[in-house]
């Protein structure tokens, strides 16, 4: 299984880091992407559908749609590394 986190830069300075997704998240934002049209393929939209899934289900955001959250994120990355993971890889 290949643990999967999201870290998020909102417009009013929060970072949510290293937000776990859960299986519920995946399930969730390929609802909001099949009721929107939108493919689900890799990429920075369905990366972006997984963020905000995680963050309802965590209940850190009320932002009542995709498109609104959209508006409070600054950027995001999604990462296979937990927070504190010696075995990272890290930058020289």
């Amino acid at each position: 299984m290949k643990k999967v986190y999201v870290t998020i830069e909102h417009t009013d300075g929060t970072i949510r880091d290293a937000l776990r997704v859960h299986a519920a998240d995946k399930i969730r934002a390929s609802q909001i992407a099949r009721n929107n049209s939108i493919p689900w393929e890799e990429g920075p939209q369905t990366h972006a559908l997984l963020a905000y899934a995680a963050e309802r289900r965590a209940m850190y955001t009320d932002a009542p749609d995709f498109d609104a959250w959209l508006d409070t994120v600054v950027d995001f990355e999604l990462s296979a590394a937990a927070p504190g993971d010696p075995t990272a890889p890290t930058t020289a």
